[in-house]
Parts: structure tokens; sequence; C-alpha cells
């Protein structure tokens, strides 16, 4: 997919191979995904993959926030409430 290029949707979009690179790691670092008006221009998206132990991850879990309220503490605290949810519905899956 990055070498037929990435396509930007706004002028915030990551179509960089090497800060996309950057961004994955980032987010594998953290355990969720962030990002500020690159596919919506005024909102963000936090996100999480739910895992369930020995299955591949095929899902997740995002939350869309208006730019103008995600400030980095918002941030933090919308992701602990997405992983939660996350580990929830995982733990679901497996009962």
């Amino acid at each position: 997919m990055l070498d037929e290029g990435i396509q930007a949707h706004t002028i915030d979009s990551a179509v960089d191979r090497g800060e996309i690179y950057a961004t994955l790691a980032d987010c594998r670092e953290r355990g969720w995904a962030y990002e500020r008006g690159e596919l919506i221009p005024g909102v963000g998206c936090i996100a999480a993959a739910v895992q369930v132990r020995g299955l591949p991850v095929t899902d997740a879990i995002s939350v869309a926030v208006p730019l103008s309220r995600l400030t980095h503490d918002h941030a933090e605290d919308v992701a602990e409430c997405v992983q939660r949810a996350t580990r929830d519905l995982a733990a679901a899956l497996v009962t």
C-alpha cells in the first residue's frame, strides 16, 4: 500500500513513509492510535485494537472528538476509556 502512495485527505494527513512508520511505532509503544485532523478537518480520533489472546487482531474501537476539545490530557482520558472498552470486549468474546 505504501508503494502505491498514500492519498492525503486533509492538509494534516501523514503521507510520508518515514512519518507513517514513526507514527506506527508510537502507536505500538503507547498501545493506542491517535490522529488529529488527518481524515476529517477539525476532528481527531483515538483508537485501540481488540486483542483476544491467541487470535490475530481483527477489530478495534475508536472515538472521534472535535479538535477544539481534544487537549493532550483529554486524549489520555479518552484513550484510557477506549482501552478499557477493548479489554472488556475481548474478555466478553472469550466467555
